[in-house]
């Protein structure tokens, strides 16, 4: 679906048209089947490790703390989680969007802007995401109407990985840049060092070592936060710095107004759709 939507957006506008089909005579009928397949499998180890491995490691090593009250926490939160991922991936279609518009077009500068605009978007949403579930934390538990020690433990939870949720937001708003210039493979690559640093994170913050303490149920919250904290840093050194920086962002101006609505209108029907299939989720939960 990225490969469509950065490769399709080639289509819109007459001068897109125009560029399309002189296209067609230098380069032959499109990308191949070879391309997307290339532009595909990264996205689909993406989706591997997003939805199934760290998910599956973490419930693992919780459940090996023997608890059920905290087994129950970690799957009610669990499903919330689920939730905020789909939104924030949501909200970077719109930037996945309009920089493979702007990229088809050989304009990387406005791509660039795209992209800024979108990262300014994404740090108010996901600041206003992160906020409420700090300061509703105890109501979010209450409503799934679990028992007051399960609570005890979520709430904990899910305030330790609202920092990391906010840098969630802020790297999914990054990497849109990426896959709408094509670059599906980078984000793969982030992904698999994020999903290593949580691994190695949760097993030693959750059990402890010779040389560090045990911080327990916490210590999976906060190698949650430590991943996307990791894969954000990264995204950031990729994207502005060295020749991203000189291509995409060397003149791209602040705040666009009309770039950021645009970016919102884009990125909501998506958000909607997935927030609909994941609210399911957390209902069946509940």
């Amino acid at each position: 679906v990225v490969s469509c939507l950065s490769i399709g957006a080639l289509t819109n506008g007459r001068e897109a048209m125009m560029k399309l089909t002189e296209s067609r005579y230098e380069y032959g009928h499109g990308e191949s089947y070879t391309s997307l397949a290339s532009y595909l499998y990264p996205e689909l180890i993406t989706v591997l490790i997003l939805s199934s491995v760290t998910t599956f490691v973490d419930a693992l090593f919780v459940a090996h703390l023997r608890s059920t009250s905290l087994y129950a926490a970690l799957g009610a939160t669990s499903m919330l989680m689920h939730l905020i991922i789909k939104l924030a991936d949501g909200l970077s279609v719109g930037a996945v969007v309009l920089c493979g518009y702007y990229n088809g077009l050989k304009r990387p500068l406005d791509a660039g802007r795209a992209a800024l605009n979108a990262c300014l978007v994404t740090v108010l949403f996901g600041g206003c995401i992160a906020t409420a579930l700090y300061v509703g934390a105890p109501y979010i538990y209450q409503w799934y109407g679990v028992t007051p020690k399960i609570a005890a433990y979520g709430v904990a939870l899910l305030r330790i990985r609202s920092v990391g949720i906010f840098a969630m937001f802020i790297f999914f708003a990054l990497i849109g840049l990426l896959r709408g210039i094509k670059n599906t493979k980078t984000p793969m690559h982030l992904f698999v060092v994020g999903a290593a640093v949580f691994t190695i994170a949760d097993y030693i913050l959750i059990f402890g070592t010779p040389w560090t303490p045990s911080f327990g149920f916490r210590g999976s919250a906060v190698a949650f936060s430590l991943q996307y904290l990791v894969m954000a840093l990264g995204a950031l050194c990729i994207v502005f710095s060295g020749s991203m920086r000189k291509t995409y962002h060397s003149d791209v101006g602040g705040y666009d107004r009309s770039i950021a609505q645009l970016i919102v209108l884009l990125s909501w029907p998506v958000m909607v759709d997935k927030a609909i299939l994941a609210l399911a989720k957390v209902w069946l939960a509940k």
